[in-house]
């Protein structure tokens, strides 16, 4: 881990002072999406459904070396069994219960070289720095708990390209994990660590204390696997339309068994320059 430290700010020098033209392509997209999870640290009930806030926003480089960087954003409302109403003796009148409310954001970094490019196929191998924060809020009628799960990873990144014509442009990629530093809420959200941490009331804050007390897991307890299916439409030189399909299955088994799988079709414009 020291060693790749070490050299990537070697290799993107070599890439910035590179004698070969640079292609910088930005690329803002929007999506509908479906998420099915599962987090047995609050509830063995999965909790599914569809949404239509997902933003992803890109950048990629393309000159010795290939590189990506992503942020997206997705956000999910989930309710198990129908709507209802409660009081609370301290207010009047009745109040409806609230779904639950599921946030995904992924923050993510790819590098990596080519090592085939002929006859219109592209491939590029090297790593992707994996990073993604889940933040739930469980609520029931009146009160609820927070939970969360943060995840540092690092992938090996596989990238094909496919020209199918002058306008029409295929690319895929995958990432498949090495090592994760990841941090789960404890079981219930509630131990001696977890009150010690909140106990500043400050939010920033909190959210380090939680993250220091991770640890790094390898594929035994952290299986992660993202897929991704771009499709593009050249309409000049600086812009071109596409779609995105996003594939993504992430499975954790420390403190308890977490599962979610996540479907997204991105509709995209990219800029190059």
């Amino acid at each position: 881990m020291k060693q790749l430290i070490i050299l990537l700010p070697l290799l993107l020098a070599t890439d910035l002072f590179g004698q070969e033209a640079s292609k910088n392509v930005v690329s803002v997209s929007w999506g509908m999406s479906n998420l099915a999870k599962q987090d047995i640290t609050f509830t063995p009930l999965i909790h599914q459904g569809w949404s239509p806030i997902n933003f992803l926003l890109s950048y990629k480089r393309s000159n010795k070396l290939e590189h990506q960087a992503s942020i997206r954003f997705g956000n999910y409302k989930s309710r198990i069994g129908e709507e209802f109403t409660y009081s609370v003796p301290w207010e009047s009148g009745n109040f409806p219960t609230y779904p639950h409310n599921i946030n995904v954001a992924g923050i993510n970094y790819s590098l990596g070289k080519s090592i085939f490019n002929k006859n219109q196929i592209k491939l590029t191998l090297g790593g992707k720095s994996r990073n993604r924060f889940d933040i739930s809020d469980y609520i029931y009628g009146n009160s609820g708990t927070a939970g969360n799960y943060l995840s540092l990873g690092l992938d090996i990144w596989l990238k094909v390209q496919y020209e199918l014509s002058e306008k029409h442009h295929l690319t895929s990629n995958i990432g498949l994990p090495i090592f994760a530093y990841v941090y789960r809420s404890p079981y219930l959200t509630q131990n001696d660590d977890y009150f010690e941490d909140i106990y500043s009331h400050k939010d920033i804050k909190g959210f380090f204390l939680y993250f220091k007390r991770g640890e790094l897991q390898s594929w035994n307890k952290s299986q992660n696997f993202d897929f991704d299916f771009n499709y593009y439409y050249t309409l000049s030189k600086k812009w071109e339309i596409g779609a995105i399909y996003w594939f993504s299955i992430n499975l954790n088994q420390k403190p308890t068994k977490y599962g979610s799988i996540e479907n997204v079709l991105y509709f995209t414009a990219n800029y190059k320059f």
